[in-house]
């Protein structure tokens, strides 16, 4: 674990391979600002644990994949306790993998402003599932989630005990519910004043 590093090398590579970037920084605790990372494309599990318990990074990495693989971004900034602000994050792919954004942000507890982009309109198994799971200061998130039909688990948890949590969508628009689609969603979300109106019409096994 290379705990001291300070600043990180550009990673300019544009297409990513199957757990090219792995636990890269993982428990960096000196690392305050990511590298410049030009990706486009990744492949399963490229950034999984990339940035994981790097306590002193403030910003996410300014780049984004439009196409991604499964897990691509598992775990990714877990426990980035100093991250805050993370509206300007790019996530652009609309086509998502099975556990592509799973807990991405998970235990990032510094996190205020999480009102990001997710355009995604194919979504896959548990593609969502604890993305920002015990972001115990959030208090605004995503505003929309287009995505008309589901996946299993796609939205598992993925607000789960974000108990500052007030500002969220207004409308899932989806009109079929798929099995744990929306399974403790907002489950701890204990400062909700408005829940999301829930256009399914019917349930799915």
């Amino acid at each position: 674990l290379c705990t001291s590093l300070e600043t990180a090398p550009d990673l300019p590579a544009q297409v990513l391979q199957p757990n090219c970037y792995f636990g890269m920084f993982v428990q960096n605790f000196a690392l305050t600002e990511p590298p410049t990372i030009a990706a486009t494309t990744g492949a399963d599990t490229a950034c999984t644990y990339m940035f994981g318990y790097c306590t002193g990074l403030k910003h996410v990495a300014d780049f984004g994949l439009t196409t991604v693989g499964e897990s691509v971004f598992n775990c990714m900034y877990r426990g980035c306790t100093s991250l805050t602000d993370i509206s300007d994050i790019k996530l652009p792919a609309t086509t998502l993998k099975v556990s592509c954004y799973e807990n991405m942000f998970v235990e990032c507890t510094g996190i205020t402003n999480a009102n990001i982009s997710l355009p995604a309109t194919n979504l896959a198994q548990q593609c969502y599932y604890g993305m920002f799971q015990g972001c115990t200061n959030m208090t605004i998130g995503p505003t929309t989630l287009p995505a008309t039909t589901l996946a299993v688990a796609c939205y598992y948890a993925m607000f789960y005990n974000c108990n500052k949590l007030t500002t969220t969508v207004s409308i899932l628009p989806a009109t079929t519910i798929s099995q744990y689609g929306y399974y403790g969603m907002y489950c701890y979300c204990s400062s909700l004043v408005n829940v999301p109106e829930i256009a399914a019409t019917s349930v799915s096994y």
